[in-house]
């Protein structure tokens, strides 16, 4: 038999100054290349040199042996990330979800705002125009949105919105105890916290107005957004959506994953014979159980080529808020799939649209 392999060191981890996310990008010998972000400072790259024969790294490696290469890169400045106009700041909500059939833990959420606009209240005494808040979930639903740069709240950030981002249970990086949690209970358990993230926000943070939030989200994100509108329509007054699921029902004939349908409805994966009461859970666990109950305006935006979440998922809560002469609007992206993101004008021309519909809907009064 051939000599065991000798077992790997531990890798130390590495401390390096300043707040937001490393990436590691690749390895080659003693070098490695990493990105670097925070919701407030776009990614830079770096690459961090480790000294031969040095196992596990040593914790000094990161701020003595580091070369920015943000100067060889667009979109950056020298010497470190990039800094945004206007500025950023960003605060993490660290939250407990209340002991409710079990599934009691913690999740997070993090607020990203314009240091210009927070001044400008603060400088008036805390008396003069408050922020409005855009909610923000993410997709999946089994992901996160960590301490790292995104272009959608960053963006909404600096037009002078509020945004909280939402990790809430189900996501991953608490354990797999509470990523399990959520599923049988979608449209319930992610929205509870949604609405506690919300109203601890709230609470925490006299500048932001009650009397103005929103929730934007994308896929799943979309499903929490209008469940939101939808279950609280006096607390959410407005929704921007892309490529949302809002029947679950009747997704699961038409997506390219319908076990995630199963999964997260907490049904048997019976695909020869699903009873009718399969598909009864399944709507009652949708936004479509509550569309009748939605008063803000709800913007839409859709991918033509989503195999994901498919167009018809949009058309769906289209009518049903037309058929009632609610103010809704659908943006029609051709040969654009689930993400919007095949072109300059899906992605961009989305984050401009929604821009532009919360300034609309969540204007002071």
């Amino acid at each position: 038999d051939p000599p065991a392999s000798p077992a790997a060191p531990p890798l130390a981890k590495i401390a390096c100054e300043g707040e937001g996310s490393w990436v590691l990008l690749d390895v080659q010998g003693d070098h490695v290349l990493a990105a670097r972000s925070s919701p407030s400072h776009a990614s830079s790259a770096h690459l961090l040199t480790i000294p031969p024969g040095t196992a596990p790294f040593p914790a000094e490696v990161c701020p003595t042996a580091q070369q920015a290469l943000s100067a060889k890169l667009p979109l950056t400045s020298r010497g470190g990330p990039v800094a945004l106009r206007g500025g950023l700041e960003w605060t993490v909500l660290d939250l407990q979800a209340p002991d409710a059939a079990g599934m009691a833990g913690t999740f997070d959420a993090i607020l990203v705002e314009s240091a210009q606009a927070k001044e400008a209240w603060r400088a008036a005494g805390g008396k003069g125009e408050k922020m409005p808040l855009v909610v923000y979930p993410h997709g999946g639903p089994h992901s996160n949105m960590g301490a790292e740069f995104y272009a959608g709240p960053a963006l909404l950030a600096l037009e002078g919105f509020s945004v909280l981002m939402v990790n809430y249970r189900g996501s991953t990086g608490y354990g797999q105890a509470l990523v399990d949690s959520l599923t049988g209970n979608v449209g319930t358990q992610d929205v509870a916290d949604m609405r506690l993230a919300t109203e601890e926000a709230l609470k925490r943070f006299d500048h932001l107005d009650a009397s103005r939030v929103g929730a934007c989200g994308g896929s799943h994100g979309g499903f929490l957004s209008l469940h939101l509108v939808g279950q609280a329509p006096d607390v959410y007054r407005a929704a921007a959506v892309r490529n949302p699921v809002t029947n679950i029902a009747t997704m699961l004939g038409s997506t390219d994953i319908p076990d995630w349908c199963l999964t997260e409805c907490g049904l048997d994966k019976n695909y020869h014979q699903p009873a009718s009461s399969d598909y009864s859970k399944a709507f009652l666990m949708s936004p479509m159980a509550h569309v009748s109950k939605v008063k803000g305006p709800v913007l839409l935006l859709v991918g033509d080529a989503d195999r994901r979440v498919p167009p018809p998922q949009s058309k769906e809560y289209y009518f049903a808020l037309k058929e009632r002469g609610h103010d809704v609007e659908m943006l029609w992206y051709e040969k654009h799939t689930h993400g919007l993101a095949e072109t300059p004008k899906g992605e961009g021309d989305g984050l401009v649209n929604i821009i532009s519909f919360f300034k609309r809907t969540l204007a002071p009064k």
